[in-house]
């Protein structure tokens, strides 16, 4: 009769393989998180980005290519849109600007792409008065 001798044979147990098996999930599974988290905050850059390269011409169009007159301005391109807001600073120090032959406006931009808002900015623009 054949004995088993188990002395002499290489390899792994069902259960040292499951247990690998597990080890592994554990690790993976974290890595995995970290991993898919850089991606989502990778195209949350880029889509601020490209937002403020929207905002930044539009700011840099407005006065130029069209008066700075109060009033909304709202413009697309591609999956972009927004709305540009003119509105008159009366309140100090800009009040002293009509005096000078100046004006002085707020303007704001808000940015959203097909996912929603992104981006809202505002500045003070001081031009010759109209």
């Amino acid at each position: 009769m054949m004995r088993a001798d188990r002395r002499g044979q290489a390899g792994f147990t069902l259960l040292e393989a499951m247990l690998a098996l597990l080890l592994l999930a554990l690790v993976l599974g974290p890595a995995y998180s970290l991993m898919s988290g850089g991606g989502r905050a990778a195209r949350s850059v880029e889509r601020r980005a490209l937002a403020q390269s929207i905002a930044e011409a539009q700011f840099a169009a407005l006065g130029v290519e069209q008066r700075l007159t109060p009033g909304d301005y709202p413009g697309h391109s591609g999956d972009w849109r927004w709305t540009l807001r003119v509105t008159p600073r009366l309140d100090p120090p800009f009040d002293a600007a009509a005096a000078r032959g100046m004006a002085a406006y707020r303007v704001e931009i808000s940015v959203a792409d097909a996912a929603g808002p992104v981006l809202s900015l505002a500045t003070t623009k001081l031009v010759a008065a109209p």
